[in-house]
């Protein structure tokens, strides 16, 4: 990931099935899918939510972060490559519900909930 004055502005949230303690838990972020995204990653071993900043402090001034979906996106590029050259497959998915994702896993309003 990119910094912006040594600040990261991309967080990636995620779960791995396999240390998940209780089902529910998993269950959290598997339901934010619509449900044809469900069927495609019911045996996924791990299930992230990619999120970014919308403001970073620079000299003691709050700013707009006007690149966060490039830094976000590049991001992303870059666990997918990692997942590539370790022999997993990685794939962005856009169909969940946005709301219910920043409201069961209480994303901060200085977020924007991307992928």
């Amino acid at each position: 990931m990119g910094s912006i004055s040594l600040q990261y502005p991309t967080l990636e949230v995620y779960l791995r099935k396999e240390n998940t303690v209780r089902e529910e838990v998993w269950n959290s972020f598997f339901n934010l899918l619509v449900k044809d995204n469900k069927e495609r990653v019911k045996n996924a071993a791990v299930l992230t939510v990619v999120i970014s900043k919308k403001e970073f402090e620079y000299n003691g001034r709050v700013l707009p972060l006007t690149t966060r979906q490039f830094d976000t996106g590049a991001a992303l590029e870059n666990l997918a490559l990692e997942a590539s050259s370790r022999g997993f497959v990685a794939h962005a998915i856009a169909g969940f519900d946005y709301d219910k994702a920043r409201k069961d896993l209480d994303i901060p309003d200085r977020y924007d909930d991307v992928v």
